[in-house]
């Protein structure tokens, strides 16, 4: 395996304890945010990573949004300008908020 790839298979640990963080054992640690991509069931990294072979780390998965989402989010911008009396929406939803609904609880 390259260094821009990652397994998405999981090793087996045979000490079974829970994962302790680094920062909990007191050693330095490295964070970093890159951009990958799935590619045939592995991770492959788009950009360098100066880590040594072996080196476990855990991976948080963040999806991007598609250029369609994108476009989409770009061309209903506005689309509300108008249809909604900015001034009189909020002095409601504080108006709301002074409500009470709730019964009061048994102590």
């Amino acid at each position: 395996m390259g260094i821009n790839s990652v397994s998405m298979g999981g090793r087996h640990h045979e000490d079974h304890s829970p994962f302790i963080p680094d920062v909990a054992r007191g050693s330095d640690t490295m964070s970093a945010t890159i951009r990958a991509r799935m590619k045939g069931g592995m991770i492959e990294l788009l950009e360098q990573i100066d880590l040594p072979d072996g080196q476990d780390i855990m991976v948080t998965i963040i999806t991007s949004p598609s250029s369609q989402d994108s476009e989409t989010f770009r061309n209903s911008a506005g689309r509300w300008q108008g249809t909604v009396d900015a001034d009189t929406l909020i002095r409601n939803i504080y108006t709301d908020r002074l409500l009470s609904n709730r019964p009061a609880p048994a102590l």
